[in-house]
């Protein structure tokens, strides 16, 4: 399997963008699943990688006063989604220098496995 993160890189996400509703909802839309960084400052490091397997708006709005600064990017699938959360999450060191309490979790009933450890396995 490829590995996500190596087939588009962190700089062609879309971003960086304010986390303000109006900005949200004037350059991400509504429906599509996909991932997201969420920042404090507009050149300082991701704090927290996330993702969303059916609404990426709706998601980023739930962190709006938390953070100050979104990149993202579509994905074709929830599993896509996932899949690049994960390679993101160890990109950026996991738990270790992000604010993510552990790793990315797979929905219930799905045996989707991280692309880069073996917690699934």
């Amino acid at each position: 399997m490829a590995d996500p993160i190596q087939e588009k890189r962190v700089g062609e996400m879309q971003g960086p963008f304010p986390l303000k509703k109006d900005i949200i909802e004037a350059v991400v839309l509504p429906k599509p699943p996909g991932i997201f960084l969420l920042f404090n400052g507009i050149y300082s490091s991701p704090k927290y990688v996330g993702r969303a397997d059916r609404n990426l708006a709706k998601a980023l709005k739930t962190w709006i006063g938390k953070y100050h600064f979104f990149k993202f990017d579509f994905c074709a699938s929830p599993e896509g989604a996932f899949l690049r959360e994960c390679s993101l999450y160890h990109h950026f060191a996991g738990s270790r220098h992000l604010e993510n309490g552990s790793h990315p979790q797979r929905p219930p009933n799905f045996n989707w496995r991280c692309p880069v450890c073996k917690i699934f396995e």
